[in-house]
């Protein structure tokens, strides 16, 4: 993966891995400033403040896509967001959401292959969900 991003970024730990098993760079967005002061404050405290920025933009904003893309949000604003969310994943991109409930998958499922993309797999743990898509290239 060459470009993350993290939508609803929070503390910034999912950027943080990526960026420490191998990615290039990553950005996080958040729609809580303080969440967003965290973020940048955990990267420099972690040694990735050089690949690492947040802000509160949209996910899709001045048209950047990722390679991949993760958001651990719930389900409510994971459809509100879909638009926002599959327009940063790049063509042939992956995208990885969780923080939803089992119950609440097949919406999130629906609603994320209308927009396009193709459901790869849902793991489940406990009572919660990830939902693994990709957006095909052509």
């Amino acid at each position: 993966i060459r470009r993350l991003l993290d939508v609803g970024t929070g503390t910034g730990i999912l950027g943080f891995v990526a960026l420490k098993l191998g990615a290039e760079t990553c950005k996080g967005t958040d729609i809580d400033p303080v969440a967003v002061k965290a973020a940048l404050d955990n990267a420099r405290d972690n040694g990735v403040a050089d690949r690492f920025v947040a802000n509160d933009d949209m996910p899709d904003a001045e048209g950047a896509v990722f390679d991949a893309v993760v958001a651990n949000i719930l389900a409510g604003t994971l459809i509100e967001l879909v638009d926002h969310v599959t327009g940063a994943v790049s063509p042939g991109g992956r995208l990885w959401l969780s923080g939803i409930l089992s119950e609440q998958a097949p919406a999130v499922i629906e609603r994320y292959v209308q927009a396009g993309m193709v459901h790869e797999h849902t793991a489940h743990k406990g009572e919660w969900v990830r939902i693994d898509f990709t957006r095909p290239r052509g």
